[in-house]
């Protein structure tokens, strides 16, 4: 669960990151959301977390705003797996 969590913090967080004019990743990173999603169960999702990540906001224009939180879910998946 880690690693997916992991690949999630990576996906908010390029969509967060500033990007050139006319590069809009937002499709290709809502179609990796969502095969990362299918592969987890949604009982594992944070449910302040669930909403923003089911419906794409996570990666899309409020990105910035959600990445706080998805880095706290990855710290405290990190701590439940006692991965370092």
């Amino acid at each position: 669960m880690y690693f997916t969590v992991q690949r999630l913090v990576s996906l908010v967080a390029e969509a967060a990151a500033p990007h050139r004019p006319g590069f809009d990743p937002s499709e290709r990173l809502g179609t990796e959301l969502r095969r990362v999603l299918a592969a987890i169960s949604p009982e594992a999702i944070p449910p302040d977390l669930k909403a923003a990540l089911f419906s794409g906001e996570a990666v899309g224009p409020a990105a910035a705003d959600w990445l706080p939180r998805v880095r706290l879910w990855l710290a405290d998946e990190c701590a439940r797996s006692a991965l370092p």
